[in-house]
């Protein structure tokens, strides 16, 4: 965004680099799934969550775009740094 691209565009290209990725991990656990000895009845669980989740994702993806084209990551930004620090005491008291 420091050389000038819209926020919606980085957030575009931000999450087109993704889908690389999350095709390759979903083809990964799928090759581990079928060596491991899933059913016909877990393969069809497999593919409709991997249906289902995609898209969800697609919609998820493509209001929250609309939304950068008028928002800033400002909420997003402040809501990250307070659970840094609420995580940061939640360790530092010995509980983590």
């Amino acid at each position: 965004m420091f050389s000038g691209v819209r926020r919606d565009a980085a957030a575009r290209f931000s999450f087109l680099l993704g889908v690389p990725a999350i095709l390759a991990a979903a083809g990964h656990e799928g090759l581990h799934l079928v060596q491991a000895g899933m059913t016909a009845g877990q393969a069809w669980l497999f593919l409709i969550g991997m249906g289902v989740s995609g898209v969800v994702g697609y919609l998820t993806i493509k209001y929250f775009l609309k939304y950068l084209v008028t928002h800033t990551l400002a909420p997003f930004a402040w809501y990250r740094i307070a659970l840094a620090a609420v995580t940061a005491v939640w360790l530092m008291s010995g509980r983590g």
